[in-house]
């Protein structure tokens, strides 16, 4: 009778603390869905940026284009004599123009001195959606 005394108690304390583990686990799992929630909202405050950045540029551009004539008379939209082409997006396979080396210089000197992780920063802007 001793025996199974000591198993049952035995048998309840393992039970006991896998549902402390299992508590544990799932108090974890809520701050994960927490962090991965704030991450998800910090992700759709730069893309509403980078969409309002994009619709800023759109706008000075077409200014640019309405005081120089049209936008075959715009210095920013001249084509250069780079070979590179424009990798995504709707100008996909376009030369650059000029405004597109202004910015592909700074990402480089970016990726050179302050972000050094994107040393490979040509692969980035290729597989991102930068010049949609």
């Amino acid at each position: 009778m001793a025996d199974m005394s000591y198993a049952m108690y035995y048998n309840k304390a393992l039970a006991e603390k896998a549902l402390d583990n299992v508590e544990r686990w799932k108090a974890h799992c809520a701050d994960l869905e927490n962090t991965i929630r704030g991450q998800k909202d910090q992700i759709d405050a730069w893309n509403m940026h980078y969409l309002g950045l994009e619709a800023e540029r759109d706008y000075l551009l077409t200014v640019l284009d309405d005081r120089c004539g049209g936008a075959n008379k715009n210095p920013a939209r001249e084509l250069t004599n780079e070979e590179l082409r424009i990798p995504n997006g709707a100008r996909k396979g376009q030369r650059l123009q000029k405004r597109d080396v202004v910015y592909l210089k700074k990402v480089r000197e970016l990726a050179q001195t302050r972000f050094k992780q994107w040393s490979d920063w040509w692969d980035l802007i290729r597989g991102s959606r930068i010049f949609d």
